[in-house]
């Protein structure tokens, strides 16, 4: 009775070591189609693989026994035929199914490795009926990709006789606190517009980048995805793409995490390519369109005011307005001028926030207003209260102090298109607008505006792009989805343009970078004009020639007579 107890209970460990695993899995290599391999009927067999981790706690393979159960000796040794670990573990009866079924051997402490050396497990036993499974492991490889170790993923060998599959087979660690390291970091241009970076990790890894020009910092970044690559040393890259003005100084950092939420990171710098440059190039002077200088006595129409968000101590406005103007607002505290703010970009939308000013749980009044290329302006008033008490929108209910008018409205810096080669500490460029290379395939007419993901994220509703003639009057108004971050108009008349760029979240509009101005030349007409002077000369020789015969023949007529 007492050794039918002790084999139940051998039985029972040994099947719990089958059922379940101990820590979390950090490489599997299970592939459905897999054949079996008997043990004690080949020379010993060892699994040769180098981990991509830094600690391993045990391992599975995927097996059978149609026998009683038996002991199996599996030991772990490095690259030098060093002992690491032995586990001798009882094997229950496992019954045949296709691709085996997984069997953990557990080191019950798990063990510092490294991600550049390779290890192997030798399987022992004399059991008749215990088999492991296997798959191929060959990998057909284009010519144009680099070789990598045959061990990497795995390889078995049975005695000394390397063959050309790997043990269906998954490696594990307990808990690690060690963060990922990081090394042979890169960026390699890819065009004008794009970059690539790449580096290597000891381990499999999520990672994001986050970079922008360097007057900015980390104004752009990519995203967490949730998955987790192997890009060991001499295995693999991580990469990523980034999308980038020309001729611009970037500063980068990719910011990597494993499994158990590790992290740590590596910085760089790179300078993006310039610009190639047009085979017919942008002249101002080839008649651009001309500013029309209009009378206006219409005062703009102020729409959608509203109060953003509110602070212990700010406040966020914003409003739209039928036709470009500036933006100013000023806070008062009964009456009394508390604090103003005031942008002169002429634009559509506006959107000014305070000082971090105010006291908190008091009542303010928000004057906000705005002026046109005309001295019209037009004012609006709400109310608020900060510590996030609940926001009204009313116009003032008694008479108040006429508000400060906003200030004089500023015409576009430069007659020149402002190119990444032009920025300033100031106001630095985040939008870039690229015409037409004059070729077929790219008319001088059509035009690309492109602009870097604002430093707060990717914007919950997408972009806008507002486009205005020379006479700032909205010619295209167009939404641009969130994961894209450029938009080409076609087919523009030759003269000048503005173009703006806002961020939408949640229908609150805030400007990316500088209004851009740009100039679309005339199509060159000079062969138009060329064939159309030759057929005039063409033609009016035929006349002459045919006037010459008139005559000719009118001569011999009367020569005749």
């Amino acid at each position: 009775m007492t050794k039918k107890v002790l084999l139940l209970f051998v039985f029972i460990f040994a099947f719990s070591s089958l059922v379940s695993a101990h820590g979390t899995a950090f490489f599997e290599f299970a592939p459905r189609v897999s054949s079996r391999l008997t043990v004690s009927t080949v020379a010993t067999p060892s699994q040769i693989f180098r981990p991509q981790n830094d600690f391993l706690s045990g391992f599975d393979f995927w097996v059978d026994n149609d026998g009683d159960p038996e002991t199996v000796l599996f030991e772990l040794f490095d690259s030098e035929e060093n002992l690491l670990r032995s586990r001798s573990v009882t094997v229950p009866t496992i019954s045949k199914i296709p691709g085996g079924q997984r069997f953990h051997i557990d080191f019950l402490s798990q063990m510092p490795i490294s991600n550049l050396e390779d290890y192997h497990i030798k399987v022992t036993t004399s059991m008749p009926d215990f088999s492991i499974y296997h798959s191929n492991r060959l990998l057909l490889l284009q010519h144009t990709n680099e070789t990598v170790s045959e061990y990497d993923f795995g390889a078995v060998q049975l005695g000394d006789v390397l063959q050309d599959y790997t043990f269906k087979s998954a490696f594990y660690e307990t808990e690690e606190d060690a963060p990922p390291v990081v090394s042979n970091l890169s960026a390699t241009i890819l065009s004008f517009s794009m970059v690539r970076v790449d580096f290597n990790a000891n381990e499999a890894v999520d990672f994001k980048v986050e970079y922008g020009p360097q007057a900015q910092g980390y104004v752009s970044s990519t995203q967490f995805t949730d998955t987790y690559t192997i890009c060991g040393e001499g295995i693999a890259l991580c990469s990523t793409d980034l999308n980038v003005f020309p001729d611009t100084a970037y500063v980068y950092r990719v910011i990597v995490r494993d499994g158990w939420g590790n992290e740590a990171e590596a910085t760089g710098i790179f300078q993006s390519a310039a610009t190639p440059p047009s085979s017919d190039p942008f002249s101002p002077s080839e008649d651009p369109q001309e500013l029309v200088v209009e009378e206006d006595v219409v005062v703009p129409s102020i729409s959608n005011a509203r109060i953003v968000s509110v602070t212990e101590n700010s406040v966020r406005v914003a409003w739209t307005t039928d036709e470009v103007a500036n933006s100013y607002l000023s806070v008062t505290l009964n009456g009394a001028p508390i604090t103003s703010v005031s942008d002169s970009v002429l634009e559509l939308e506006h959107l000014l926030q305070t000082s971090s000013i105010l006291q908190s749980d008091t009542e303010y009044r928000a004057t906000i207003s705005s002026r046109d290329r005309f001295d019209n302006i037009a004012s609006d008033v709400l109310a608020f209260t900060t510590s996030g008490a609940s926001v009204s929108e009313s116009p003032q209910e008694e008479p108040q102090e006429e508000p400060p008018p906003p200030p004089e409205p500023e015409e576009p810096e430069s007659d020149v298109p402002l190119s990444p080669d032009q920025p300033t500490e100031e106001s630095p460029v985040l939008v870039i607008v690229e015409t037409g290379s004059g070729d077929e395939d790219e008319p001088e007419n059509t035009v690309t505006v492109r602009w870097i993901t604002p430093g707060g994220g990717i914007p919950s509703d997408g972009y806008r792009v507002d486009l205005f003639d020379a006479n700032f009057k909205l010619q295209i108004q167009s939404s641009v989805e969130s994961n894209i971050n450029e938009l080409q108009f076609t087919d523009l008349a030759p003269g000048d343009y503005y173009v703006v760029v806002y961020a939408n979240d949640g229908g609150v509009f805030e400007r990316i970078g500088k209004v851009i101005k740009f100039t679309v030349k005339r199509a060159n007409r000079g062969l138009f004009y060329s064939v159309w002077f030759y057929s005039f000369i063409v033609g009016f020789v035929g006349v002459l020639i045919i006037l010459l015969k008139i005559d000719e023949r009118r001569r011999e007529q009367e020569w005749r007579i």
